[in-house]
């Protein structure tokens, strides 16, 4: 017996065939179970089908929302975004860099929600905040981005750290909306969190702050992030600071970004991501000439 398997408009996606190994009689109840058979089939079939062209979607939205490479002049940068084991294949957390005129903006950024939803709002959030970067002063950037966003609403929050390099002086400027403090791993091998005049949310922050400002020395190793990497069901965001210090001290003088963003993921993570995880590495090469 043989019987097509259809689609949802139809169409013929295949056949389903069944044998005896000699001559049957092929009974009506037989008969009933094997279209039943043929049916269950061709919805598990389509199914799968829509699954594959759904994944084939999330990727090339990851793929076009957060590239998993830059190429910065003068700097060593590696980027990573891990999705939760729950979502569609990325959520609200995102990450950026522009480059413009002898300046580096890193950003990342966690809107709060999960799925399509805080998606489709992540990538929102990250233009306006790309434009607005390159066109007001750093300290008023995330009221104007709040301003943007959320002029009316009341249901869109969003944590946003940005930072700013010099290149020609290695001056870092750094402002935060509710979001973790950014690291940075010295050459000395020291670490340490960049404290500056705490700001709420995005949706929240209407005032203007002044940024937090440091010469960085070649060398050290910055690093953003957002609260998945931090942040773990049974223990207190403390013990997530402390480990990210910890793993930051235990990195070689010499590691480059890449190395640095896989053993950091590997040592804070551990298999446990229930959350969305965005992190930037910047490195900055002991000498001008040693440029990746």
């Amino acid at each position: 017996m043989s019987l097509p398997l259809f689609g949802d408009e139809g169409e013929v996606l295949g056949a389903i065939g069944l044998g005896w190994p000699g001559p049957v009689e092929v009974s009506r109840e037989v008969e009933s179970r094997f279209r039943l058979a043929t049916d269950l089939c061709s919805q598990a079939l389509q199914r799968s089908r829509r699954s594959e062209v759904f994944g084939e979607l999330v990727t090339s939205l990851q793929r076009e929302l957060l590239p998993q490479q830059y190429t910065v002049a003068g700097l060593d940068v590696a980027v990573d975004y891990r999705p939760a084991l729950s979502e569609v294949g990325f959520g609200g957390d995102w990450y950026d860099i522009v480059a413009d005129d002898g300046r580096i903006t890193l950003v990342v950024g966690d809107v709060v929600g999960h799925g399509v939803a805080a998606a489709a709002q992540m990538a929102q959030t990250k233009g306006v905040v790309r434009g607005l970067a390159a066109a007001v002063p750093l300290g008023e950037l995330i009221p104007a981005v709040s301003r943007a966003l959320a002029p009316d609403r009341v249901d869109y929050l969003a944590t946003l750290a940005v930072a700013t390099i010099d290149l020609s002086t290695l001056q870092l400027q750094w402002v935060s909306a509710g979001h973790p403090p950014l690291a940075v791993l010295h050459p000395d091998g020291s670490a340490e969190f960049l404290a500056t005049a705490p700001l709420p949310p995005i949706g929240v922050a209407r005032s203007a702050t002044e940024p937090g400002s440091r010469d960085l020395a070649r060398g050290s190793l910055l690093v953003l992030y957002t609260d998945g990497l931090i942040e773990r069901r049974h223990h207190n965001i403390d013990h997530g600071f402390d480990h990210l210090l910890d793993t930051l001290r235990s990195l070689h003088a010499d590691i480059s970004a890449l190395e640095a963003r896989d053993t950091i993921l590997e040592r804070m993570i551990a298999g446990d991501s229930r959350d969305d995880v965005a992190i930037v590495v910047v490195r900055i090469p002991d000498d001008e000439s040693s440029v990746s």
